[in-house]
């Protein structure tokens, strides 16, 4: 018993060295597998040893008139200290976590929980910080990355970010910073809080759905995507069974989006807008905080010649009298022409802006200018040509859906990526046209 009075003057690494010892004894009698350690751990404990003082305690039982016996005496002793020697064993290893870098990734899992994803992510070597959103057990949280010291996200698979990071840290927070220390280089987190974060403003539509409710089958881009209700049977199943989320999370786009969300305020009731079907929210434990909206999905395809122009111009012209705005970056894109070729809607208004009479004027005939010089290029290339140019910039910006579309595009570049998915958009449409 001296020896364990001895180690609990010595705090946690005395508890430590002693375990070590006790299962170097215990290998030499055959009830473990044999150590070659000479000296007990300096700092943190071993997996081995971790994993023996997670074991389930069992109740010691000697028949009576055995002799008790050192090793008796040493387990029985143990056994009282186990629950001591699990908490204080735990500090040390939360303590020295920085020695299992290499299973940041698997360390990341154990402290997060089963229920961890990488949700989005802006980081790359801008010399603004980028920022990574997270799931955990349920809530969103995000990561601000100082510049330059993770991959370019949006070359870089989920899974290999995520093995960059060091093991998140534990707690109620909703906001964490990561940087690299100066001293080692290595990357660890900093200044962690729950602090209320900003959120799309001016919400009129009663309307609200959680982001995790929604199944994504589909990406415009990195922020737009076709979605429906994950819950056919939920209180949202009036909604349409397809739908169209747009939402940015990060602080730096939300006002573009607040203002967004007052134009289709405005424009709702004039059947020249997709229908707003309502607010999208996440939940980061201190309640709903908008992000986005869902919109209608309306079938049909972007402005791509000439003859679009009229409608195009119609449309545009009865969003600037209806808002008194200028659109801020009407272009062909930002048309859906319906299938019977009579109806169209125009969306995208996050760079509206109020300007003047002038200013709308010029949007009018920059549209043509554009439309036209479009028209040109089809001419010039091909029709077959200017489509697969169309398609490799629409592609460019869509978001891997997959992890497997994600690796693909890792082992692929960009590059080929985007022609091999051209490739495949040119099959289904050959395919449906026949």
């Amino acid at each position: 018993m001296a020896s364990y009075q001895g180690a609990w003057g010595q705090g946690a690494e005395g508890l430590l060295a002693l375990s070590a010892d006790r299962s170097r004894r215990r290998s030499q009698h055959g009830h473990g597998p044999p150590t070659t350690d000479t000296h007990p751990p300096q700092v943190g404990v071993s997996r081995l040893e971790l994993s023996r003082l997670w074991r389930p305690l069992p109740r010691l039982h000697h028949q009576p008139g055995d002799a008790p016996t050192e090793d008796s005496h040493s387990e029985q002793a143990t056994h009282q200290l186990g629950l001591v020697t699990i908490i204080t064993s735990l500090h040390c290893l939360l303590q020295c976590c920085s020695i299992y870098r290499s299973t940041s990734f698997y360390l990341a899992y154990m402290t997060m929980g089963s229920d961890f994803k990488i949700l989005h992510a802006q980081v790359g070597d801008s010399e603004d910080a980028g920022y990574i959103r997270i799931l955990i057990n349920g809530l969103v949280k995000y990561i601000r990355v100082d510049p330059g010291i993770l991959s370019n996200f949006r070359t870089t698979p989920r899974n290999k970010l995520a093995s960059e990071l060091p093991p998140i840290p534990a707690g109620d927070w909703t906001t964490v910073k990561l940087s690299r220390n100066t001293s080692d280089g290595n990357l660890s987190f900093h200044s962690a809080e729950k602090a209320t974060l900003p959120a799309v403003e001016g919400i009129w539509h009663p309307v609200q759905i959680d982001y995790c409710d929604l199944v994504f089958t589909k990406s415009f881009t990195d922020n737009v995507y076709e979605v429906a209700i994950r819950d056919s049977s939920s209180s949202q199943s009036k909604l349409p069974q397809v739908m169209v989320a747009k939402f940015t999370p990060y602080p730096r786009f939300l006002e573009f989006f607040t203002r967004e969300n007052e134009i289709y305020a405005k424009v709702q009731d004039l059947n020249i807008v997709p229908r707003f079907l309502g607010n999208l929210t996440e939940n980061n434990g201190m309640g709903p905080r908008p992000i986005g909206y869902l919109l209608e999905k309306i079938e049909g395809r972007n402005a791509n010649s000439l003859s679009d122009f009229p409608l195009c111009r119609s449309l545009l012209r009865k969003f600037h009298n209806a808002t008194g705005c200028a659109h801020g970056d009407p272009n062909r894109n930002n048309f859906i022409i319906k299938p019977d070729g009579l109806g169209a809607v125009i969306y995208d208004f996050e760079f509206a802006n109020e300007r003047g009479e002038d200013r709308r004027m010029w949007e009018i005939d920059n549209l043509e200018r554009n439309m036209r010089e479009d028209e040109e290029s089809k001419q010039e290339m091909g029709e077959v040509e200017w489509k697969e140019e169309c398609l490799k910039e629409e592609i460019g910006d869509m978001a891997p859906m997959s992890e497997e579309d994600e690796l693909r595009r890792d082992e692929l570049g960009v590059d080929e990526w985007i022609a091999e998915k051209v490739r495949e958009r040119l099959r289904e449409e050959q395919n449906q046209a026949i």
